[in-house]
């Protein structure tokens, strides 16, 4: 029982010294955009890196870091969509397929874990096309940390994409 104590006790007061890192599982929800009338972008991020200023060096950077599941994002069982207004949706229905991009965002350096955070953009195809002027609930099975549903209305003269560019 006494080595356990003394343990605990190093552990505590080590603790300054190991970086921060946030308790919740799943990165954070950010977004949910159409970009077609058939396809959502769902766009994650596993965190963010407070990084050092003036005078300090990269063992002051502050990481908050929790990882998503790319196991449970890439599950079509645990997305479902709603739509009050939508007969097609009202019942919850699971995406027909999945795909994704995911690429580092905020970088320190090898020796300090983890080297970059993760953003993750996911896209999923819908079974029914939305319709004009509804409102769609996506609900998120433990995918998230921060969110496990989000609402959006299905407005194509006022939604931007993300998929389009313009140089």
């Amino acid at each position: 029982m006494k080595k356990f104590v003394v343990i605990l006790l190093a552990l505590w007061l080590c603790r300054p010294c190991m970086p921060e890192t946030s308790a919740r599982e799943g990165g954070d929800l950010m977004d949910i955009l159409p970009v077609t009338d058939k396809i959502l972008m769902i766009h994650i991020r596993d965190g963010h890196i407070e990084t050092y200023g003036i005078g300090q060096n990269i063992s002051h950077n502050k990481v908050h870091h929790s990882p998503t599941s790319i196991e449970r994002a890439t599950a079509p069982a645990n997305y479902s969509i709603t739509s009050p207004g939508d007969d097609n949706y009202s019942s919850p229905l699971n995406p027909l397929s999945i795909g994704r991009k995911s690429k580092g965002w905020e970088y320190q350096d090898a020796w300090n874990p983890p080297p970059f955070i993760w953003q993750h953009w996911i896209y999923i195809e819908l079974p029914h096309a939305m319709q004009q002027g509804h409102t769609y609930t996506v609900h998120l099975e433990n995918i998230t940390g921060n969110r496990n549903s989000f609402t959006l209305e299905f407005d194509v003269n006022s939604i931007r994409s993300e998929t389009v560019r313009v140089n």
